[in-house]
């Protein structure tokens, strides 16, 4: 079968297994396997299956989530989720939405460190979200969420154990209360990691599919002037947050965009700036975003429609941050030149 057929068919049938309410993490699985037997043979992507999950499973770099997991469910079980929010909520209760800001900046220190947009989403939301509900914050706005010692991963293990410490210390963290905190941190785990699996898998299917090199002699042949060029990249990346996390998303476009965006004559520092901006905008943006997936898979009580709602305003926060970027470059290159 053709590629280009594989490929069509592939999204195509993610599209509608997801409109029929299949698990986002399940659907792109499904779909990459399907297409990957297509294209090779039963036995080969079967195999390829398994190594992707064993791998992902035992990643050194993904360790990072179940342990920033586990250190909000500590902090959770053992009240220190709640002291921090009324720290926070008595420094910045005085402005409209203080919690609310205190909740970004958190996100923003936390994502800032770990450098995993899942495992912000994954662990803030633990421990934001029981906060914001208790302080009757609407939950369309609750779920829409660089030094040191440590690396990432050895941060999430000293935070997770730090967290038990201070918990234990406290006398606020039982015996059961610790076993549920391990149990939670199980499930959420579970989830994140089957959409990242999901998302993996049908990775692969589209590096095997050769579509970065389809989609670089499409764009070629359009002979689009360099703004327009730049444009019709960043609009590719929005769509493809409906489908892919960042990583994928990094790992299989860079190679062929870059090229095509140093010989138009961009600084590759602005583009790099731009590519996160509307990659982060793609994990939000509606009708998927995989980011809203796994805070619905933090808040069951929380309808998804209810959780797109809540993040439409920072959506439109976003498009405004890329717009000003893409206006004025200076806005993200007068650091970097300080710098350098």
């Amino acid at each position: 079968m053709e590629p280009g057929l594989i490929a069509t068919l592939s999204v195509g049938g993610l599209v509608i297994l997801l409109a029929g309410g299949m698990h986002i993490g399940f659907a792109m699985a499904f779909a990459g396997l399907v297409g990957t037997m297509l294209l090779l043979s039963p036995d080969a992507a079967l195999s390829l299956f398994g190594q992707t999950v064993f791998e992902t499973a035992l990643s050194f770099e993904f360790i990072v989530i179940p342990l920033f997991v586990l250190m909000g469910q500590f902090a959770t079980a053992s009240g220190l989720s709640e002291d921090l929010y009324k720290a926070f909520n008595t420094w910045l209760g005085q402005f409209p939405g203080g919690l609310g800001l205190a909740t970004i900046g958190a996100c923003g220190s936390f994502a800032a460190i770990c450098g995993s947009s899942l495992a912000t989403a994954a662990a803030m939301s633990k421990v934001a979200l029981p906060e914001m509900e208790r302080y009757k914050y609407d939950p369309r706005l609750a779920t829409g969420i660089y030094t040191g010692v440590f690396t990432p991963t050895e941060a999430a293990g000293i935070g997770a154990l730090g967290a038990l410490g201070l918990g234990a210390t406290a006398g606020r963290m039982s015996r059961s209360s610790f076993f549920q905190a391990l149990l939670d941190s199980v499930d959420t785990t579970a989830m994140v990691f089957t959409i990242l699996i999901g998302a993996i898998v049908f990775k692969n299917l589209i590096a095997l599919l050769q579509f970065p090199s389809m989609i670089e002699t499409w764009m070629l042949a359009l002979s689009l002037p360099p703004m327009g060029m730049l444009l019709l990249i960043l609009l590719i990346y929005i769509l493809l947050g409906a489908i892919l996390d960042t990583m994928a998303m990094i790992l299989l476009t860079l190679p062929v965009f870059f090229p095509i965006i140093s010989g138009l004559g961009f600084d590759a520092v602005w583009f790099g700036i731009l590519m996160v901006v509307v990659i982060e905008l793609a994990l939000i943006s509606p009708p998927m975003g995989i980011n809203v997936f796994v805070i619905k898979g933090m808040a069951p009580n929380v309808s998804l429609g209810t959780i797109y709602i809540g993040v439409l305003p920072f959506v439109a926060a976003q498009i405004l941050l890329l717009v000003l970027v893409l206006i004025f470059p200076d806005l993200a290159l007068w650091l970097p030149r300080t710098a350098s």
